[in-house]
């Protein structure tokens, strides 16, 4: 497989200044579709839990899974979320007249029977293409058997997807490991310590730095947007999804398929 070379590669539309990389697509899908078959999911689920005698039970869209590989990398995400993920819950993001939101009370057991069974009437087995069991459900159990009549090919796309995070992982952590990574990290983290910031303790900073906590802080906020700046103004997240596009292409080569297999299924379990 040949090299990939900039022009190649596309702006990501999930990080603000950083190349799309080949398996974005999958550990990043688009979430207009993503939602699409979620809500074809969630409508047959609650459909079957109101046969159950459960009609008040709302099941919820589950948000996407995702890979955030370069840590925080917009400054104006990060003067409001700090390190959390972007769009999570934080009053700190709140109007000052705005009260948080309500938290959904737990189901009581018996719905958590309907919906996912217990241990002992997870019988059904799903397995991988060598035979290994990767999971198990109850076939008279809402959740899953719900879903896969709407979305026969869940499993499917669900382990293409597990596939795809680890083929992910593996290259971050060859590219963390590169000269060519050390040279961008140092000019970054150079770009943050002038900038009053802390240097870094090892590269994985650049992903989240230690002590960071859930809990947001002015100190918290000042730092991420330091670090998502230098991100930004020195090249290095540039540089970052580069190496990174690299690596998983190279990688990909040994599964071929995987991306256009797992877009084909968004694309029906999105249009059902």
């Amino acid at each position: 497989m040949e090299p990939l070379d900039e022009s190649d590669l596309d702006e990501s539309s999930n990080f603000a200044g950083a190349y799309a990389t080949p398996l974005e697509p999958v550990t990043n899908p688009d979430p207009v579709r993503y939602d699409a078959m979620q809500q074809s999911i969630v409508t047959a689920v609650n459909a079957c839990m109101a046969e159950q005698g459960f009609p008040e039970y709302r099941h919820e869209a589950r948000e996407a899974a995702e890979m955030r590989i370069y840590g925080v990398t917009d400054p104006t995400v990060a003067q409001v979320w700090g390190y959390q993920h972007e769009g999570g819950i934080s009053d700190e993001a709140l109007d000052d007249d705005e009260p948080p939101p309500p938290q959904n009370s737990a189901p009581i057991e018996d719905e958590i029977v309907a919906l996912i069974g217990t241990e002992q009437s997870s019988t059904e087995e799903v397995r991988s293409d060598d035979g290994t069991v990767t999971f198990r459900y109850d076939p008279d159990s809402c959740l899953y058997p719900s879903t896969l009549d709407v979305f026969p090919d869940f499993f499917t796309m669900h382990n293409l997807q597990e596939q795809a995070f680890e083929i992910q992982g593996r290259a971050s952590i060859e590219v963390l490991e590169s000269d060519e990574f050390a040279d961008a990290f140092a000019e970054w983290d150079q770009c943050v310590v002038d900038a009053g910031g802390t240097a870094a303790a090892s590269p994985s900073d650049a992903i989240s730095r230690e002590g960071a906590t859930a809990e947001l802080s002015e100190e918290q906020i000042e730092s991420a947007v330091r670090d998502a700046t230098c991100k930004q103004e020195t090249g290095f997240l540039r540089e970052w999804s580069f190496l990174q596009a690299q690596e998983e292409h190279e990688r990909l080569a040994e599964h071929p398929g995987l991306v256009t297999e797992y877009l084909e299924l968004l694309d029906a379990a999105a249009s059902t």
